[in-house]
């Protein structure tokens, strides 16, 4: 991530979920990126699943808003908070890339405990509604 984006927590990262085709996203990342959450029981491994877990979790916020951006040579931490279900949620959200500066890795941690545990058990019903369509998300 940029030095620009310091001023802008997250802007880049945003830049890259809100990509409206599945190839655009992908071009940030590695062939198989993997993902992994707090709220996901197992990792996700491959764009396509990464892309369906981003369009889950966009759709369950009721706000959202990067506050701090920490870069560092190959790991980028993301601070953020926002609102789900009217109540307040938080987290971090840590990018790795790997070589070419594409990222390879992304672990998102939220927090308070409750919500964990509400927001993990809605987005499962959303992946798993997913799988009726054409890929998985296990």
């Amino acid at each position: 991530m940029s030095a620009a984006a310091h001023h802008a927590p997250g802007r880049e990262w945003l830049a890259i979920v809100s990509r409206p085709k599945l190839a655009e996203f992908a071009r940030a990342f590695i062939e198989a990126p993997v993902l992994e959450a707090s709220v996901l029981a197992n990792p996700l491994t491959g764009v396509a699943d990464v892309r369906a877990f981003f369009d889950a979790t966009r759709a369950m916020y009721d706000e959202i808003e990067f506050t701090a951006e920490h870069p560092a040579t190959a790991r980028t931490c993301l601070e953020w908070r926002g609102e789900y279900r009217g109540r307040p949620i938080s987290g971090v959200t840590i990018l790795t890339t790997g070589s070419g500066g594409l990222i390879a890795h992304v672990r998102i941690f939220h927090l308070q405990l409750d919500q964990l545990t509400a927001f993990a058990a809605d987005l499962q019903y959303r992946l798993d509604a997913g799988n009726q369509g054409e890929h998985s998300c296990s």
